[in-house]
């Protein structure tokens, strides 16, 4: 199965500790949306402090309205200037064990 995935890169001016805040703000909203177990079961991320860069895996209701949040708050706190989001797609054989 394919995955869809955002890709979010951030401008130097940005701290790794307030995206990586920024994040889990967006994940504990999704958990008052989605419950907690279903986060923790269909929402699958990652994130790279040294190259300021989060991908979120938007091929679950969870992960699109988590992606979503992340970056209202993003864009609200940094500007929309601060960030570049892409679109990749994950094929099977690139995924996780």
């Amino acid at each position: 199965m394919k995955r869809d995935i955002f890709q979010y890169q951030f401008e130097e001016s940005v701290h790794p500790y307030e995206i990586e805040g920024n994040l889990m703000l967006a994940i504990l909203a999704g958990e008052s949306l989605h419950s907690e177990a279903d986060v923790r079961l269909g929402f699958r991320h990652s994130f790279d402090a040294n190259k300021r860069a989060c991908a979120i895996d938007v091929g679950s209701d969870v992960g699109r309205d988590i992606s979503k949040i992340f970056s209202g708050f993003c864009i609200k706190e940094f500007g929309a200037k601060a960030l570049r989001v892409s679109r990749m797609e994950q094929k099977p054989e690139e995924e996780d064990a």
